[in-house]
Order: structure tokens, then C-alpha cells, then sequence
């Protein structure tokens, strides 16, 4: 008995402290500059892939309050441009947003409203390139061409490289190191 009067209080605890996190302002945490919508604080994208050699890769918007329109094609909407061909994998990283169009071969920065603020061209001799995390100001994605490429978050300038196995796919970060 006393376990459960002492897992209640913890979860009375808990849901007190997110009640008051939740009441910080909000809206600082988006950058949304250059936005040609209004999106809602609460937010969700879709990187949908397209068709291989298509040049129909989107990225959509979805509010999950229901408060706001799916959009199908966010990224075409803010920037008056296709997303490109093959669009690989999507991560949140320090209010921005970063995608890997494959097919394309490059990786692109965004704000939290999916304008494109810079992008990073990738060399046909590094391979395709294929998945993201981020640590640390980094950003790591690896590549087909068997190596790792580490780069800044704020520039997308390359800081190194990690030479690993042939057609490299997915990478996780745990307390500093990459798997």
C-alpha cells in the first residue's frame, strides 16, 4: 500500500511539474521568420519520400490540435521550390529542422516553420548520403560511401569525417557516442 501513495505522489509531482513548463512562451521556441502561414505551437511534419528519380519528395504539415490545416506540401509553400528526389530522413535539432534529400544528394537546414535557411551539397565521390543525428552543435550523417561526415549545426561547414563500412545506414547517439 504505501508503494502506491508513494507512485501516486510521484506522478502528482511530475504532472505539476509539466503543468508549469507548459506555461513558459511557447512561441519562443519556433522560429518562424519568413513564414508565409501561421502555424500553431503545437506542430508535426511528414518527410514523405516520393518516388525515387521523381523530383516529388514533400515535406507536410499536420497540427496535431486540430487548429490549424494540413498542409501537404509545407516546404513548397514557404519556399516557392520543390523539395527535391528522395527525401531519406527528418530530425529537430536546436529549433531547426534537417533533412537529407538523397537523390538530390544534399542536406538541408530549416527553420521550425520549413523555410530553408542553408544547405549543404554532397559530393557524388562521399557516397549517398543516408541518415542524421545530432550532438552537441553536430550534426553527424552517414553515407553509402562508408563514411561518417561531421558536420557544424549552425553552418553545415564539414569538421570531420569517420571512415566506417561499405553502404553505412542508421546512427544513434548515446551519452556522447555514435552507433
Amino acid at each position: 500500500m504505501q508503494f502506491r501513495k508513494l507512485f501516486f505522489s510521484l506522478c502528482c509531482m511530475v504532472a505539476l511539474g509539466a503543468s508549469l513548463a507548459a506555461c513558459s512562451e511557447d512561441e519562443e521556441l519556433f522560429d518562424d521568420s519568413g513564414s508565409k502561414v501561421t502555424l500553431p505551437v503545437h506542430r508535426a511534419f511528414i518527410l514523405n519520400e516520393g518516388t525515387q528519380g521523381a523530383n516529388n519528395a514533400t515535406l507536410s504539415f499536420y497540427a496535431p490540435d486540430g487548429n490549424a490545416d494540413f498542409i501537404k506540401d509545407i516546404f513548397y509553400t514557404q519556399n516557392q521550390a520543390k523539395l527535391g528526389d528522395t527525401g531519406q530522413a527528418l530530425i529537430e535539432y536546436n529549433n531547426d529542422l534537417y533533412a537529407i534529400i538523397s537523390g538530390s544528394r544534399y542536406l538541408i537546414r530549416m527553420n521550425t516553420a520549413g523555410v530553408e535557411k542553408q544547405r549543404y551539397e554532397i559530393p557524388a565521390s562521399e557516397g549517398d548520403p543516408r541518415y542524421l543525428v545530432a550532438d552537441d552543435g553536430y550534426i553527424y550523417m552517414t553515407q553509402y560511401g562508408g563514411q561518417v561526415t561531421k558536420l557544424d549545426a549552425n553552418t553545415l561547414k564539414v569538421v570531420g569525417t569517420f571512415k566506417g563500412g561499405a553502404n553505412l545506414e542508421g546512427i544513434a547517439e548515446c551519452d556522447g557516442n555514435f552507433m
